[in-house]
């Protein structure tokens, strides 16, 4: 593997991007994983050059192992660099002392300084969620993962309860971790299925004697509210889209040129979205959920109409904050011309398609290339 580096490391010309992310061990030792992003028979692919531990954790020290791989790797940053990417703390995008900002000094002054994009989405949702009811059903998800997750009998009453009923119970997964969107999504989808399930469980659960019967009941009440019903579709329903859109920042193969196109497809795809969360049963205030009744009032609906657009609205907002270098910096608008996407289905647009883009490219990389 480092011979086949070291050997797309002399090809001339050669250039890449940098990527380094921090991390602690289980001896909670600060470790950085260092990689270059390269283009190989015209695909993007991520190559490692190590992981190293830093005699310091500022910038100074990070800088010193990131130069240290580099060096091992023969790879001469000042020739070839383009891009550094890396997650947004101060450390890495301080304006005047940041790892990013002493790369550019040091190496390659046009060099291209990009906060990771999956981890701004996360940033995001983060503050788009904030203080809303949606925090309520992630710390449900959270008990019944642990729930499940530490009683190996609450877990088989929980799928021998699933065969009776003729359901196919899934494990309730962990809604927390690196890169949450798409954990979140997924325990969203196990909840859902098991929804009947669950609902007779914790009832079950919280009428016979035992420690956890207030817990259960306070869980039950909770999952069987219309309130809370309406919302956990309306989450899956989200990150159904945004964690498609998380996978696609994560992927090998992403460019810079495609993360505008992306991101619009995306607002776009949640600001015309519909929900279809319930068929009502009656008149007299009750609708069906996976088979189980729920009561519920048509305050509670129109106020839930009301946030459903606030959040789609919060959600679109944050992102548009977050991604507005995509919009603004003429450098990215410029590589853009390299996303598909944007070709003029015009012929007779086509010729002088780029020009400019190409020629504002050329003068910003000019003592690179």
């Amino acid at each position: 593997m480092k011979d086949q580096l070291h050997d797309l490391v002399k090809k001339k010309p050669f250039y890449c991007s940098l990527l380094f992310d921090g991390s602690t061990d289980k001896t909670t030792t600060e470790k950085e994983v260092i990689s270059i992003k390269v283009i190989e028979n015209g695909t993007p692919r991520i190559r490692l050059l190590g992981i190293v531990e830093p005699d310091t954790c500022d910038a100074q020290g990070i800088l010193k192992a990131v130069a240290q791989k580099c060096e091992e790797n023969q790879l001469n940053l000042s020739n070839c660099l383009t891009a550094t990417a890396a997650d947004g703390a101060s450390v890495n995008f301080g304006k005047t002392t940041g790892v990013l900002t002493r790369l550019q000094h040091q190496s390659a002054p046009w060099m291209i300084k990009v906060h990771c994009i999956a981890h701004r989405l996360e940033l995001c949702l983060k503050d788009a969620f904030k203080e809303t009811y949606f925090i309520q059903i992630d710390d449900l998800l959270t008990r019944l993962y642990s729930l499940y997750r530490r009683s190996a009998k609450k877990w088989r009453q929980l799928k021998d309860l699933g065969e009776a009923l003729e359901e196919h119970v899934l494990k309730p997964t962990r809604a927390q971790g690196k890169r949450w969107i798409n954990h979140r999504r997924k325990a969203l989808v196990a909840l859902a299925a098991n929804y009947r399930s669950l609902s007779v469980h914790l009832l079950q659960g919280a009428d016979e004697p035992g420690q956890d019967k207030v817990k259960l009941k306070a869980y039950w009440r909770q999952l069987t509210s219309s309130k809370f019903v309406l919302h956990m579709v309306l989450y899956q329903d989200l990150l159904a889209e945004l964690a498609e859109l998380s996978l696609d920042f994560q992927a090998d193969e992403l460019s810079l040129s495609s993360v505008r196109s992306r991101v619009v497809a995306s607002q776009t795809a949640l600001l015309c979205s519909v929900l279809n969360a319930f068929t009502s049963t009656s008149s007299a205030g009750v609708f069906e959920f996976k088979g189980v009744a729920i009561s519920h009032h048509s305050t509670s609906d129109e106020a839930f109409r009301h946030q459903r657009v606030e959040i789609v609205n919060r959600i679109t907002d944050c992102i548009s904050q977050r991604f507005a270098t995509f919009s603004t910096d003429p450098v990215l608008l410029a590589a853009e011309i390299f996303d598909p996407h944007n070709m003029p289905e015009n012929i007779s647009a086509i010729e002088p398609y780029g020009d400019e883009e190409v020629q504002r490219l050329c003068e910003h990389f000019e003592p690179l290339l």
